[in-house]
């Protein structure tokens, strides 16, 4: 199901597939990409 998703710190409203039916607070890419969290591979990081 897709379900709206919301950053907990830039506040942008981003759209995934969870099991859930209501809006899902989470932190998206670019923001866990400048907090250090997480590991992502993006072609921009080389």
């Amino acid at each position: 199901m897709s379900v709206k998703i919301i950053c907990h710190y830039c506040g942008a409203h981003l759209w995934g597939d969870y099991d859930a039916e209501t809006e899902i607070q989470m932190t998206c890419k670019d923001c866990r990409r400048e907090a250090g969290e997480g590991e992502f591979t993006d072609a921009e990081d080389g």
